[in-house]
Parts: C-alpha cells; structure tokens; sequence
C-alpha cells in the first residue's frame, strides 16, 4: 500500500487553496496507483523528497513532475494542467517575486551587466528549470539545425551569473530556452532588460573586465 503501517499521512498544508488541491490530486493519484512515494520517486527519476514536497502541499512542484504523476498515475492531464497553472498563479499572488537589478538595455556594457540581464531575462521568462531549457534548447537545435547544444549546467550557471556565453550561438541556444522570440535576438536586439547591441560589438563579448573575476567565466 501507497502508507507505511501506522504512520499515517501529514495533512496537506494549505488544502483550502489550488496548491493543496493539487497536493491532494497528485497523493490520491498515487495511491490508486498503490505505489509508494519511494516507487513513485524511482518511476519518476526523481528523489523521494521531491514527490514528498509535491504531496505536501507548500509549493506547487515544478511542471515537469506533475506531467510525470500524470503519465504514471493516469490523472486527467486537461484537469491536472488546469489545477497546476491555477496553483502557480496563486503562488505568485502571494509571493512578491523579486528579480535582479540590471540596467537599462542601452546601458548594457560590460559582462557584470550583461549577466545580470540575463539573469533577469531567465526570471522574467518564468524561471524554468535548467531541464526544461536544455530540452527547449535541443528541440530547437534538432528542427531547426541552427544555434548551439545548450546543457543544464550550462543554462544554470547562465542564469545564476556562474558565468557568461561565450559565443553569439550559445547566447541564442540560451535565449531559444527561455521562449524569446528570435526578433529580440542580436539584431532585433531586445527582450525586455536585454539588449545585446552594446555587450556584443562586433559579435564577441566586450573585453571589460568584471567586477568580481574570479567568479567568471566563459562558456
């Protein structure tokens, strides 16, 4: 059975909202399913404090896993999508989300400013996982045969400012991961905070030294 013999489940937390609707939604699912979190955990690939915090109830857990209850647990994939959306959006009602400093986009100039840019470009695109990205990234470069092979590692350093883009190639794989349309890339030159007119002369990466270079690098 999904519990373990006299442990009884926690309560989901914050039940009277979408986010433990959808807590309860994913549980119930599982347990149709009799499986364990530890059985769910190894068919989804992910940890068991992963499908603990998706049944919990605090947060909404990240698409990825709920497409993955869905698939595994036959829940209502219309239903389950609705209710995920709707938790997130009560979430961000909530939370006041705060996003990076960065500067206007004409006063974009050296790399500690275009790496806040796309920092800020990563938050403003929703802040999705560098999983979701790699596969955006790869999708594109499969179809389309155009832009440059974006890792997970990659696009997590890119949008903790780890360290910058080193080619015009892999800064648009990074752009085509968070849903930019290809009108603001270098040339069109705008998505939001981000310009690449004055932090790309030339197509190469301004020569600027950083603020803090030990803590960057070229990708």
């Amino acid at each position: 059975m999904s519990n373990r013999k006299g442990r009884p489940p926690k309560k989901v937390a914050n039940a009277a909202n979408p986010i433990g609707e959808l807590a309860e939604l994913l549980r119930k699912g599982r347990q149709s399913k009799e499986l364990t979190r530890e059985q769910l955990a190894s068919k989804l690939g992910r940890s068991v404090s992963a499908v603990q915090r998706a049944e919990r109830g605090g947060n909404p857990p990240p698409q990825h896993t709920v497409h993955g209850y869905i698939g595994i647990c036959d829940l209502d994939p219309v239903k389950t999508e609705a209710l995920w959306k709707k938790a997130v959006n009560y979430r961000q009602g909530i939370t006041r989300l705060s996003f990076t400093s960065a500067p206007h986009i004409d006063l974009v100039r050296d790399p500690h400013e275009f790496g806040a840019a796309l920092a800020r470009a990563w938050e403003k695109g929703g802040r999705p996982s560098t999983r979701v990205m790699e596969e955006r990234a790869d999708r594109h470069y499969r179809e389309m045969h155009s832009y440059a092979f974006l890792s997970r590692s990659s696009a997590g350093r890119f949008s903790r400012r780890k360290c910058l883009p080193g080619s015009e190639r892999t800064l648009r794989a990074y752009l085509v991961a968070l849903q930019v349309p290809e009108t603001a890339f270098p040339g069109g030159s705008r998505h939001g905070d981000v310009s690449t007119s004055s932090a790309w002369p030339n197509g190469r990466l301004t020569a600027a030294r950083p603020r803090s270079p030990s803590r960057w690098r070229r990708q």
